[in-house]
């Protein structure tokens, strides 16, 4: 657990890095993008800048944490793009681009998610939008942080709002049952609050609630994969919300079962029990 603070540091600043290549990429995406989908499935597609930006992401990772003193043998990745999947005593949970439909369709709203898990266990994530610059980050029993602009950590509380305060944020799920399920939930959520608003990307959906500056206080995530509510779910837990299914019970993240999928929904401090209600 030594080396933590360290890693959290590295990675503040590679994610700022990759940040910037990220942007350009997006400012000059009139430019040959190279855009294929996968899987057969045409709301699931992958660039070049993903790619780009996930290769950077392994590259600068690993040489970075090996100039701490950690041994190569003991670092491992599960990234989103071209199964990369190998668990290790470190292991890094990588989407280098949440929200790729979003920056293709040149709407702002993506974001760099990188979680750690140490022997198998979640006690770091980070989560950053590199066209609005914001990033937070947690590190396990330690707290939620917002990284600024000027290179301070200022430490988050849960929003204190409640629901018809609020607005609650998500999309429909590509497995039909469960956009069943959240049509229904979608429904008796808006009879309590404030308004609806659709993301194409998670993590910046997160990003938003963690942001005290709106009204978001729920977000909720059809189908994601590990690599998507990874970070989110440790950040938000430390800052005293929390991250469940849609019955309300706590995600079991399986590093050994990355084709695993997490409906999820998260939620402020303030919320729980109204929600909880609500969803049952």
């Amino acid at each position: 657990m030594e080396h933590l603070e360290k890693i959290k540091d590295i990675l503040i600043h590679i994610a700022i890095e990759d940040g910037e290549i990220i942007e350009d990429r997006f400012n000059s995406r009139g430019t040959f993008l190279d855009v294929r989908i996968k899987d057969n499935d045409m709301h699931n597609i992958v660039t070049d800048a993903d790619e780009n930006s996930q290769k950077f992401l392994i590259e600068n990772i690993t040489e970075k944490v090996l100039g701490i003193g950690i041994k190569k043998e003991q670092i491992g990745f599960i990234c989103e793009e071209n199964g990369v999947s190998n668990i290790g005593e470190y292991t890094f949970v990588i989407d280098p681009i949440d929200g790729t439909t979003a920056f293709y369709a040149g709407f702002p709203a993506f974001a760099i998610s990188i979680a750690l898990f140490l022997n198998n266990e979640l006690v770091l994530g980070l989560i950053y939008n590199p066209m609005t610059k914001q990033m937070y980050y947690a590190i396990k029993n330690k707290g939620a942080y917002c990284y600024t602009k000027k290179g301070e950590n200022i430490k988050i509380n849960s929003k204190d709002l409640p629901l018809n305060k609020m607005i609650f944020m998500g999309s429909l799920s590509k497995v039909f049952n469960i956009e069943l399920i959240q049509i229904e939930m979608y429904k008796e959520l808006h009879k309590h609050c404030l308004g609806f608003a659709g993301t194409l990307s998670f993590v910046d959906s997160v990003i938003k609630l963690l942001d005290d500056t709106n009204f978001v206080g729920i977000t909720i995530l059809g189908g994601g994969m590990l690599w998507d509510i990874s970070a989110c779910e440790l950040i938000v837990t430390e800052l005293g919300g929390s991250v469940c299914d849609y019955e309300g019970k706590k995600n079991i993240l399986d590093l050994k079962n990355p084709d695993k999928k997490y409906p999820s929904i998260v939620y402020t401090k303030s919320t729980i029990d109204d929600i909880l209600n609500i969803i049952k």
